[in-house]
Parts: C-alpha cells; sequence; structure tokens
C-alpha cells in the first residue's frame, strides 16, 4: 500500500517501480480519485490511495509546506500570501537561483509582498494604471516552483520540529481528495 499527502508522487513512484506508466498521475492533487491495485509483477501488487490530509492542522509551518507544493487547494488559501511567503523562504534558502529566476527581486526586501511584487516587474505582470497583477504572478510562482523551475530545494531539515502549535489552519476544508 502506497500512502501520503496529496500531490507527493505516490502514483509516480508506482509506475518507476512497475517500470511502465501503470497508474495515472498528474501536476496536480487529485488524480488518484479512488483505491486502485497496479499489478507491478508476477508476484507484487501495490495499491495506489489518494492523498490524505489531516481534518485541522496546527502547524503553521507544516500548513504553509504543505500549501506550497499543492497538497491543500490553492482555491481554499488567499493564493498570493502563499506565494509570497514561499518566495521569501525560497530567499532565505536559495537566493541565486532565486535571483536567477526573477531578474528584478529585490534580495534585501524585508515583506513578502515586495517579492511578488519583483515577479511582477520581472515577467511584465503590468496592468493598464501601472498596476501589478500579484494574482497572475502568484500563479505563475506556485506552478513554476511545483514544477521544480525555480530550484530543487528541501523546505525542511530533520532538525525542524513540527511538533509545536503555532497557529492553526484549518484544512479540513482543504482536503483535495474526498
Amino acid at each position: 500500500m502506497v500512502i501520503g499527502v496529496p500531490n507527493v508522487g505516490k502514483s509516480t513512484l508506482i509506475n518507476r517501480i512497475a517500470g511502465a506508466a501503470r497508474a495515472q498521475v498528474g501536476d496536480r492533487p487529485g488524480v488518484t480519485r479512488s483505491k486502485q491495485w497496479v499489478k507491478v509483477s508476477d508476484y507484487l501488487e501495490l495499491l495506489d490511495t489518494p492523498g490524505l490530509l489531516w481534518g485541522k492542522l496546527e502547524n503553521e509551518m507544516l500548513a504553509k509546506h504543505l500549501a506550497y507544493i499543492g497538497s491543500i487547494r490553492d482555491d481554499v488559501l488567499d493564493i498570493e500570501e502563499i506565494a509570497s511567503l514561499l518566495l521569501y523562504d525560497l530567499m532565505q534558502l536559495c537566493p541565486n537561483e532565486l535571483l536567477n529566476r526573477y531578474k528584478k527581486l529585490d534580495k534585501d526586501a524585508g515583506i513578502p509582498y515586495e517579492l511578488l511584487e519583483g515577479v511582477c516587474r520581472s515577467r511584465g505582470f503590468v496592468l493598464s494604471g501601472g498596476h501589478l497583477d500579484t494574482e497572475r504572478a502568484a500563479r505563475i510562482v506556485l506552478d513554476e516552483y511545483r514544477g521544480g523551475k525555480i530550484a530543487n530545494v528541501s523546505l525542511e531539515k530533520p532538525c525542524d520540529d513540527f511538533t509545536s502549535s503555532v497557529d492553526s489552519l484549518d484544512a479540513s476544508n482543504a482536503n483535495t481528495e474526498e
């Protein structure tokens, strides 16, 4: 049985083990809708399962990381806030890769939203009247991060402590697969 949170590659792992595309995959959560047995060989079958999430995520950092990778649906979150926080975290972890991807970022920006505005300037996402299209930039940032185009970096370290409760993010309605 292969289990895990949504959008982490459970079906891809099964296909890799099988050496062929036996389970349907996609770059968004919710492709695997129900349990399905996948025959890997004459002697091995694996059970592919939909992703699972906790009913309520009490650790803010863990909830953010799940939102970054798309395990929590974008439509239940403030996408601009999530993308801004992701940019801020990436600026701490891999500033060179981020600055190479988005040339007009201010590496000294102290406010995450300023980084999102920098993406707008880098990509020319300017609306009439000079307003920046931050929603479009947010979608691009999340898509590019999830697609591995910004940097291959782990957001978590072995020493990270996810047991402390910070602020709670109620993800009970964010479960991508029912």
